[in-house]
């Protein structure tokens, strides 16, 4: 037995046939599809866990392309969540992707004023009035997604905002006993269903050049 475990470690170790993220091929299989024509991108508000936004910036440059929009609303002041864009903390879980991102922090007043001209659909993730489920959502082709903060979610002054018939507010349905999901993995899970119905990039076969 002990024979067979270190055949199959040492197998897993060289990477050779697998893509996992120290392999050169994980990277050099993927390409983006520039026929696509979609593009999406995050606001948060009112985020306050770094390694959440670390894990936001990751998740992102998984489903978007280089130059994705990121944006931080904040009800404090810009220096309390200057952090998010410069903590080390951030970058660590973020694994670099953060540097591909353009990334911007807006107040309150100022997200809710340009919400009237806003060039992208918002498309908010939280269980207010009015929101549909995500599984039963088709997303705009070219959107930004909205997501609230750990403690106080998506405040209600740009859910008042939001303009009928070009923005929406969808939830994620959960059979569990607990309803309540981190705001990073439900970044992960819209960002999975707009990239499903939308698809935009494609990974090459492992072999392809």
């Amino acid at each position: 037995m002990s024979e067979s475990v270190t055949n199959r470690t040492v197998a897993y170790g060289t990477r050779e046939s697998a893509a996992g993220t120290r392999s050169r091929q994980f990277f050099s299989g993927i390409h983006v599809d520039e026929e696509a024509g979609s593009a999406i991108g995050v606001i948060t508000c009112d985020l306050e866990q770094e390694a959440n936004a670390g894990a936001i910036c990751r998740v992102l440059a998984n489903f978007a392309t280089a130059g994705a929009r990121l944006v931080h609303v904040t009800t404090g002041t810009r220096e309390s969540t200057h952090q998010l864009l410069i903590s080390g903390r951030v970058r660590r879980v973020a694994r670099n992707c953060e540097t591909k991102l353009e990334r911007t922090l807006l107040t309150l007043g100022e997200f809710v004023a340009a919400i009237g001209t806003w060039e992208r659909p918002i498309v908010a993730v939280e269980t207010a009035t009015g929101a549909v489920s995500i599984c039963d959502f088709r997303f705009p082709p070219e959107c930004d997604l909205l997501v609230g903060g750990e403690s106080l979610g998506v405040h209600v002054d740009i859910l008042t905002a939001l303009r009928p018939g070009i923005d929406h507010i969808v939830f994620i349905p959960m059979a569990g006993f607990y309803q309540s999901m981190n705001v990073s993995a439900a970044t992960s899970v819209a960002l999975f269903e707009f990239r499903r119905q939308h698809p935009g990039l494609k990974r090459a076969s492992l072999g392809d050049t």
